[in-house]
């Protein structure tokens, strides 16, 4: 099945797209990164909520100091690049709601009044417009080089808030020499429909894996019994598998 994206465009984007390591002195401009947030803005979270905030760091003393509070690794990587943003999620989107989920302006108070909620929905819909920011970069055929390797406390007192929380440091600009490390080899999951569930191996058996895992599919044993009776099993489940083996998978599945 082939896909409505032009293969070019698969390529820049995902089978081609690197993460950088190491940058050229082409400045980002402004209109290049308007022009990657006109695009990734519209990429959908819960709610509309959109708590991503992107925080540019240009200037040679605001590069300084968040270069102080990277890991040392990460320290000539974020000093060499031409433009750094921190990307960080709001905790008070809140407050957004009622214009960005103008057909339930009350869903601000009905399910975000308490911190912790929001806490935690911020993390988990700003770690997703993290990933449209990066598609993003690449999109205006840049490179990012995102990183977690820095002192998240001291970044978050440094350049924002206590309603705001980083999330990762994304380096930008043109690939300089040798700015790849080699390619790390992907993962392939396929999920496929299951038969009916299969009864329960004998005690102390193992199911064996089956190869390929899509030629086969098959349920995971019954669930476990509870005070003496069988829990009830769906008639249909969905497996997870990965393709192909690695050396650490076992040779059977435990039970």
């Amino acid at each position: 099945m082939s896909l409505a994206l032009d293969p070019a465009a698969q390529d820049l984007l995902f089978r081609e797209a690197r993460t950088a390591n190491t940058f050229t002195d082409e400045p980002v401009t402004d209109e290049q990164v308007r022009a990657i947030y006109d695009l990734v803005k519209y990429g959908p979270t819960a709610f509309n909520q959109s708590p991503l905030r992107v925080t540019l760091v240009r200037s040679p003393e605001a590069r300084e100091r968040l270069v102080a509070h990277m890991a040392e690794g990460n320290r000539p990587k974020t000093a060499s690049a031409p433009l750094v943003a921190i990307l960080s999620a709001d905790n008070e989107f809140h407050e957004e709601l009622p214009q960005l989920f103008p057909h339930f302006p009350q869903a601000k108070d009905a399910f975000f009044s308490e911190r912790p909620v929001r806490e935690g929905a911020a993390a988990v819909n700003a770690a997703l417009q993290a990933a449209y920011f990066i598609i993003g970069v690449r999109a205006a055929g840049l490179a990012a080089g995102p990183m977690t390797g820095f002192d998240f406390e001291g970044v978050r007192k440094e350049f924002l808030d206590d309603d705001h929380t980083p999330l990762m440091v994304v380096n930008i600009g043109r690939p300089g020499p040798d700015a790849w490390f080699p390619r790390s080899p992907p993962l392939y999951v396929f999920l496929t429909p299951c038969a009916a569930p299969r009864p329960s191996p004998p005690a102390g058996r193992t199911i064996p894996c089956r190869s390929p895992p899509w030629s086969s599919p098959r349920c995971p044993p019954a669930p476990a019994r509870r005070n003496g009776r069988p829990r009830s099993a769906s008639r249909s489940c969905r497996r997870s598998a990965a393709w192909p083996p690695s050396s650490r998978r076992p040779a059977s599945c435990p039970r």
